[in-house]
């Protein structure tokens, strides 16, 4: 159609549907008069060319209330945005309506404005046959670009926009589906779906995760010893050693004086001998008290050291008792030393 007409043709429509309008103002709802504002500011945008602006009034009228001359609106201003799909569309819903108003004021023009407009949006878009398999499989979603595709148009040709159009399908338990398809203008395509069975997630028992542990803390080193040690040990065992010695000095001296006692006969007087035993027994008599001398010092000595040691040393379980004894004995003194440790 010229621009000319289509011009005189879109002010007829609007004119007309003011006056239709117009006649039942006394009846319409506030619905209905915002529905007519948006017709208007409709009609002024798609006048000043600003086309996007001019479907997005109309289509807020068509929510209120779909006539075949708003669908005829909105097929237009689609056409002119060049949206073919969206076009042929709305061309398509103004002819059902026109064909199915008898009573529609111009609508034979009407009809016939849609019928032009749906026929020249088929030769500009492409169509898309999406197949899926049968049975579906249950919870199929089908997406064709950004819009989902209904059930009943599976296996329909669907119109697209000529060039790249992507094809998505999920079903619960079935690997995503995805295909990309590019369409000409006035041809068609077709897309099969084809599912499979998605892989089985590998089951990892994965080990509890281990708390870092704390490192041990390491024990406090002992007290260095303040005890006596060996050293006391050491001297009250030469002491030992000494009394022993002092005992087989003494020993010794008793044999020597048995042996001058048997020299001398009484009466008779001291065989030349006795002399040597007489020296002998004063040697050995020394030899025993210096033994016995150094013995009883280093016991003793050992004995204050220990105890000394001890008394400075952490405390022990048992406490060490430590004490000389002296016992009279027919040969003379036997010393000792007795202790619990």
């Amino acid at each position: 159609m010229p621009s000319i007409s289509r011009v005189c043709f879109a002010t007829t429509i609007a004119l007309s549907t003011l006056l239709a309008t117009a006649a039942a103002t006394a009846q319409e709802s506030p619905a209905d008069i915002a529905r007519r504002e948006l017709i208007a500011q409709a009609e002024q945008a798609s006048t000043a060319g600003n086309h996007a602006q001019a479907v997005e009034l109309a289509q807020r009228a068509a929510q209120i209330r779909a006539t075949p001359s708003v669908q005829y609106f909105l097929a237009r201003e689609q056409q002119s945005l060049g949206h073919p799909v969206e076009a042929l569309a709305w061309a398509g819903a103004c002819a059902r309506a026109a064909e199915a108003d008898t009573a529609l004021r111009n609508r034979d023009a009407i009809l016939q404005a849609c019928r032009d407009i749906a026929t020249a949006s088929e030769a500009r878009v492409a169509r898309l046959t999406v197949t899926v398999p049968s049975p579906a499989p249950p919870g199929l979603t089908v997406r064709v670009g950004t819009s989902e595709l209904a059930p009943a148009l599976w296996g329909i040709a669907y119109p697209v926009a000529p060039g790249a159009t992507t094809v998505d399908a999920t079903a619960p338990g079935m690997a995503p589906f995805h295909r990309e398809v590019t369409t000409t203008a006035g041809q068609s395509a077709t897309v099969a779906i084809a599912l499979v069975a998605a892989p089985a997630a590998a089951v990892t028992t994965a080990a509890p995760p281990i708390a870092p542990q704390p490192l041990p803390t390491p024990p406090s080193p002992a007290p260095a010893s303040r005890g006596p040690g060996a050293g006391p040990w050491i001297v009250a065992g030469v002491g030992v050693a000494g009394l022993a010695l002092a005992g087989v000095f003494y020993g010794m001296a008793l044999g020597a004086r048995a042996d001058r006692d048997a020299a001398c006969q009484a009466g008779v007087g001291c065989d030349p001998s006795a002399q040597s035993h007489d020296d002998a027994y004063a040697r050995d008599l020394t030899l025993t008290n210096v033994a016995l001398g150094v013995g009883a010092a280093a016991v003793v000595g050992g004995a204050v050291w220990y105890l000394v040691g001890r008394a400075g040393a952490p405390p022990a379980r048992a406490t060490a008792s430590l004490r000389w004894t002296v016992s009279p004995s027919p040969a003379g003194a036997s010393v000792g030393l007795q202790g619990a440790f």
